[in-house]
């Protein structure tokens, strides 16, 4: 059963797998043109060279005699060997066989106890380690395990990173080779505008604020990040970057060759790199203040599929209460710095309910101008590591929406602070192999249709409800595939039970299980089965509990009671879930008031069965954050057939000391 605490760990994450988190191994490695068995009947030949099919009939005293389409299936074995136990033979073919099939088939006849392909196992393979001689400066390649990630995937060419910033140290020796280049005007005529973009000669970039091709960057930021990014490795000279395979645009953007920048030169930027079809935008800066434009652009790159990577700051502020832009925006990554430990450096990082995923920002080697090396800290070096990381990701799953990058970035990662997404860790540490690893299966959440609500294992549910599974997927999910056995009986799409819609332009599809036909007692036990188009198959199990009467409870595995977390909460720094089960449909309304019976807050909602969880900031009904204090919580429900329950829970608002 999850409690409260756990279901808050998953509570924000945009798709929720049911089942094993583990990460998958690779599919094993074997030979086509060879099997292992053991028999029943000890063989007396040792090792036979056989003709036919009839020859190894005799040969092997009437083993597969059974077997259906005998004389089909061996005609092409060429050889058999004992393997020392008399018992246990290697059958060798001339050509590649169907090796499943065959072990399937093999597996029948009542003469072999066992079939299995013949594995190949090899020497552990040498992780990559750059030669580049300033290596041993970056502890953050250590931390994260990257020669780990990069036998995964070191990136490719054909992977873009636009950094907007204050452009990029163009001589720089471990940048000079990492330029993006716009293939028209590279090939094309001085003083025209080969591509028809509105930019003349923009061979590897723009400078968006003289609108010019001058990227050379003198103030150091941009240069630093890149540098973070995609460092060219194994050139003999400086440091390696995270996405050292992938290529760099440099959108420079700030004023004059100082740190500010103007929002309509960041618009024209992402647009830019929308148009010319990035894979990941990195963005070090921020201000206070919204741009609906700018927030415009952020979400016309996101809905292009582009992945948008930025700081969360460096004044030790609660960035929703500061209104940073664009950390606070909901298509961003936002990335908080940790120090040399992995933990969060809360001496500047920023905090808040956007803060995604933490990376390490406290004193990060890397390039600078001109031609030099340099240790900067702040979140503006945590957030290139990301975007290295999403690089590399993209590099292998070209097709990788936004949402898969995140949950992968997300659901993979060390989980630091309090249990759970917090405001100052976000998910906890970046683990650039295990997030590699995660996209290798397709992503599952199951939630009531039409809700945001997701159903989690230990949730209380009613038989006549649908239910959804949907399926963020890499590759295509295979409708033929998918077997849903619930409490011991066998379900396919072409049952009434069961129906699957592929979603258009993508991968990704929908199961809906009908449970108003399904026999049911006091619980549900689902298993589903499925395969992809590469024909990797996963599989997802939940376990639900239906009760009989109408009951409210806390989460499961908390028992009847109310309850919240965090509690106490601090409202300047994040807000607080009440969560509950309820076994019916019901109508609830919830009231909060201050100790002298003030009402502070009400949210009256319709529940169906299962969990509920909802969120307050602290705020009383006027939108005013309330004192510390302790204050109460009523729930009154009245389910549909009008039985009411009411329940009483204290909620204390508290506010933490500055670190």
């Amino acid at each position: 059963m999850l409690t409260i605490h756990q279901r808050l760990k998953t509570a924000l994450i945009l798709i929720i797998l049911i089942g094993s988190t583990q990460l998958l191994h690779a599919e094993p490695r074997y030979d086509t043109k060879s099997i292992i068995i053991k028999t029943k009947t000890q063989m007396v030949t040792k090792s036979v060279t056989l003709l036919d099919a009839e020859s190894f009939k005799t040969q092997s005293w009437g083993l597969f005699s059974r077997l259906p389409n005998y004389p089909t299936k061996i005609k092409r074995l060429s050889r058999i060997q004992r393997r020392s136990n008399p018992q246990v033979l290697s059958l060798h073919f001339d050509t590649n066989q169907d090796i499943k099939a065959l072990i399937t088939q093999l597996k029948s006849d009542p003469n072999v106890i066992t079939a299995e392909p013949n594995l190949i196992y090899q020497i552990p393979e040498t992780q990559f380690t750059p030669n580049d001689p300033l290596v041993s400066e970056q502890y953050h390649l250590d931390l994260l395990h990257m020669p780990e990630a990069w036998n995964i995937s070191s990136g490719n060419a054909d992977v873009t990173i636009a950094i907007i910033d204050t452009g990029i140290d163009i001589n720089h020796p471990d940048l000079k080779n990492q330029f993006w280049q716009n293939t028209p005007e590279v090939n094309g005529f001085t003083g025209i505008d080969d591509d028809n973009n509105g930019k003349i000669d923009d061979k590897y970039g723009w400078n968006f604020n003289a609108e010019s091709t001058q990227i050379n960057d003198v103030y150091g930021h941009g240069t630093h990040v890149s540098g973070i990014a995609a460092a060219q490795v194994n050139n003999g000279i400086g440091v390696a970057g995270i996405a050292f395979n992938c290529k760099i645009m440099s959108l420079k953007t700030n004023v004059n060759d100082s740190d500010s920048f103007y929002v309509e030169d960041l618009i024209a930027a992402l647009n830019y790199a929308t148009e010319m079809q990035v894979d990941v935008i990195n963005m070090s800066l921020g201000g206070s203040g919204q741009s609906p434009l700018f927030n415009e652009a952020i979400e016309d790159a996101y809905d292009a599929g582009i992945v948008v990577v930025v700081a969360a700051g460096n004044e030790h502020v609660d960035i929703e209460n500061a209104d940073i832009s664009p950390a606070i925006h909901p298509d961003v990554i936002t990335v908080a710095a940790a120090d040399s430990t992995g933990e969060v450096d809360s001496r500047y990082s920023n905090y808040g309910d956007a803060v995604d995923i933490l990376a390490p920002g406290t004193s990060i080697y890397s390039t600078y101008p001109p031609s030099s090396y340099q240790t900067l800290t702040g979140t503006s070096m945590a957030t290139p590591i990301v975007t290295g990381v999403v690089a590399l990701l993209k590099s292998i799953y070209q097709d990788a929406t936004p949402t898969q990058i995140y949950n992968a970035i997300t659901k993979s990662a060390l989980d630091k602070g309090r249990v759970g997404k917090d405001s100052r860790t976000g998910y906890g540490l970046i683990q650039p192999a295990a997030a590699l690893n995660y996209l290798k299966r397709p992503d599952t959440y199951l939630k009531r249709p039409n809700t945001k609500c997701e159903i989690l294992s230990g949730d209380y549910i009613k038989n006549d409800q649908l239910i959804e599974y949907s399926f963020i997927s890499i590759s295509p999910i295979n409708e033929s595939s998918i077997v849903a056995t619930i409490n011991q009986n066998r379900y396919t799409t072409s049952s009434p039970e069961l129906s699957f819609t592929p979603l258009s332009g993508n991968p990704s599809g929908k199961l809906t299980i009908d449970l108003s036909t399904i026999p049911l007692t006091s619980e549900l036990h689902i298993q589903l089965y499925y395969e992809d188009s590469k024909g990797d198959h996963n599989t997802d199990t939940i376990n639900l509990v239906i009760k009989s009467g109408f009951q409210i409870d806390g989460p499961s595995g908390e028992g009847s009671k109310l309850i919240n977390a965090p509690n106490p909460f601090d409202p300047d720094r994040e807000s607080t879930t009440i969560g509950f089960q309820s076994t019916q449909s019901a109508m609830v309304n919830i009231d909060i008031y201050s100790l002298n019976l003030a009402k502070v807050f009400e949210w009256p909602i319709q529940v169906t069965a299962g969990y509920q969880g909802i969120k307050w900031d602290g705020k009383d009904l006027s939108g005013n954050t309330l004192p510390n204090g302790v204050y109460i919580l009523t729930l009154n429900a009245t389910s549909d057939s009008g039985e009411t329950i009411k329940k009483q829970h204290k909620i204390a608002i508290s506010r933490r000391k500055s670190s």
